[in-house]
């Protein structure tokens, strides 16, 4: 699914676990010592051969693995330390020395900026590619890779999984009666209300119109009727309007053992929230699936124990 000078280390596309665990310090730290380590090449190699592009380099990977303080901080350091090795290395302080140190340190703070934004925008348009721009809710497209992961996870401990669909009942009467910005309102009012509710590791959904999908880890059966309950009195305080109450149908598969695939995952969930539709809506239909775990055998039947919840 909010960036440039403030952006923090886990937008950025380069992860690495000390940067993660110290998001303000790491990058500072590791453009420090290689900042001084070029200065001391630097001052070793002396004014006849230039190791600018290193400095470069350092103030490229720091902006990029922090942001672009830290990247303006790095080549302030970069431009000192230059200047010192320089001098050190002249034995004082030279006109040609002053004009190097205040070029490079023009050039490292452009650099920086550029990485910077360059970085932004990749994040961004990431999270264009990820995210549905009406709800905030994750798109079908990343939802397949979450679902994906969080499916073969179960198999590997045999956790319990649990996915609801929720389909809005009679949305489309509120789209024709009160316009489709107020329709659009409500969808987004909703997506905010239900992320804000749930935990980190839930994942909403919008699978199109107005079907959303959540994917509960490490849940069953009762759990999920707990979360599903929490999001069916969400919708109702926050969606609703002068003329109309909005509910939703619900269907809840849990799966003991997952499915193959992420598509027979949603598609039992959609099955039973289209019997949940049938009832009348703003109705709750549930199925515990127990089957094979396929780690052990391919051979074992699959059974189904149904529950209902109104």
């Amino acid at each position: 699914m909010q960036e440039n000078s403030t952006r923090k280390v886990e937008g950025t596309l380069v992860r690495f676990r000390l940067i993660r665990r110290f998001p303000q310090g790491a990058p500072i730290i590791i453009g420090t010592i290689l900042v001084s380590a070029i200065a001391a090449l630097d001052w070793v190699t002396g004014p006849d051969i230039s190791v600018s592009l290193l400095y470069a380099v350092a103030v490229i990977g720091v902006t990029w693995l922090g942001t672009r303080r830290h990247g303006f901080l790095i080549s302030g350091l970069a431009a000192a330390e230059g200047f010192g090795a320089h001098a050190l290395a002249d034995g004082g302080l030279a006109v040609s020395a002053v004009w190097n140190a205040a070029t490079r340190l023009g050039v490292l703070l452009v650099i920086a900026a550029l990485v910077s934004a360059l970085a932004s925008s990749l994040v961004e348009q990431r999270n264009r590619a990820m995210i549905d721009p009406l709800t905030g809710a994750m798109n079908r497209r990343s939802f397949q890779l979450i679902a994906e992961r969080e499916r073969l996870r179960a198999g590997r401990t045999a956790s319990p999984l649990s996915l609801a669909y929720f389909d809005l009942d009679d949305f489309k009467d509120v789209n024709d009666r009160l316009g489709h910005p107020v329709g659009d309102r409500l969808l987004r009012v909703f997506a905010a209300a239900v992320r804000a509710g749930i935990r980190g590791s839930d994942v909403l959904c919008r699978m199109g119109g107005d079907e959303f999908v959540l994917l509960l880890p490490d849940t069953d059966a009762r759990q999920a009727v707990v979360v599903v309950d929490r999001v069916r009195g969400i919708l109702t305080e926050c969606c609703r309007t002068e003329e109309t109450r909005v509910t939703a149908s619900v269907g809840i598969a849990t799966y003991r053992f997952p499915p193959a695939t992420v598509d027979a995952m949603i598609a039992g969930a959609d099955e039973l929230m289209y019997q949940a539709k049938a009832r009348g809506g703003d109705t709750v239909v549930g199925t515990v699936v127990i089957g094979a775990w396929t780690r052990w055998s391919d051979h074992i039947a699959d059974t189904e124990h149904a529950m209902e919840w109104v």
